[in-house]
């Protein structure tokens, strides 16, 4: 649990960090790019924590090759 709360201090003090800087500079379409890879970081992370079963990556290459996963 406070692995979660750290995870989300983190990205809390990351967006506040970066959010002055990139609004001056009007960039806020990498504002929100940024918050949601941020975002979907800490989703993983908790599901992780949760144990929920997550796919593997990597198996999505067999859609390219042609092959059979496993």
């Amino acid at each position: 649990m406070y692995a979660l709360l750290t995870g989300c201090f983190w990205l809390a003090a990351a967006a506040a960090l970066d959010r002055r800087e990139l609004l001056r500079r009007g960039r806020k379409k990498e504002l929100v790019l940024a918050a949601a890879i941020g975002l979907a970081g800490l989703l993983l992370f908790a599901a992780h924590g949760l144990h929920v079963p997550l796919p593997n990556p990597l198996d999505l290459t067999s859609l390219f090759r042609g092959g059979k996963t496993g």
